[in-house]
This record gives C-alpha cells, sequence and structure tokens, in this order.
C-alpha cells in the first residue's frame, strides 16, 4: 500500500489530521517559510485555523516546511476503503464498480496488501 510521507505524519500529530490534510491539500508541493508567531491574516492561518496555526508556528516556526501533497495518503484511504469491502465479503468486481477500477486493480491491492502484512508480521 502506498505510504504518508512521514512529514505528513509528523504534521498530523503536531496540528492536527484535518489541518494536516487542508494545508497538504492547498500548499502540496511548496516551500513555505514558517514564521514564529502565526499571522491571523495569513491566508494558511484562514484555510487551518488558528489552532492548528499557532502549533504550526510553535513546532515549525523560523523553518522552512517542503509541505507534502496529498496522492499517497488519499489512495492509503481509498485501498483500506477497498480492503474493508472485501474484507466483508464484497466481490472483487462489486468493489472495482463501486471504486472507479477494474478487478485486476482490484486484485492487485488485495495481493499488495497481503504482502505487506505478511512483511510486518
Amino acid at each position: 500500500m502506498p505510504r504518508r510521507s512521514a512529514i505528513l505524519d509528523e504534521l498530523a500529530d503536531f496540528i492536527g489530521y484535518d489541518a494536516a490534510m487542508t494545508l497538504a491539500k492547498g500548499w502540496g508541493g511548496r516551500r513555505l517559510y514558517i514564521r514564529a508567531q502565526a499571522n491571523p491574516c495569513h491566508p494558511i492561518t484562514l484555510e487551518i485555523g488558528p489552532e492548528a496555526a499557532e502549533k504550526l508556528a510553535y513546532f515549525y516556526g523560523g523553518t522552512s516546511l517542503d509541505v507534502p501533497g496529498t496522492r499517497n495518503a488519499t489512495l492509503e484511504a481509498r485501498n483500506r476503503q477497498i480492503m474493508v469491502a472485501l474484507e466483508e465479503g464484497q466481490p472483487t468486481r462489486e468493489v472495482a464498480v463501486t471504486f472507479g477500477l477494474t478487478a485486476r486493480h482490484v486484485r492487485h491491492i488485495r495481493s499488495h496488501h497481503e504482502a505487506e502484512r505478511q512483511a510486518h508480521a
């Protein structure tokens, strides 16, 4: 399964999952200089909220942050939903139609997930 970036996981730990995903969706792929003090009128503060912006400034203030995108996190979430559906007994073809994928791709996701599970067992 695709993995989220370590930076996105760290951001989620520090500022909250929703704020981290909002930051990644709006600013992903960019390097941002994070001020030591959050500015209430700054576009980032307006997007993620003042509390998350204060936490961002506390943990990253005075540094540049390479904000990751959300593609891997989005794929990971989708693949988890696919695995739940398969584990609940939904047929592969039905799952494929639900997620707009081919049955072959759903089988690939399942085999990759099973290989990951065995590697971590």
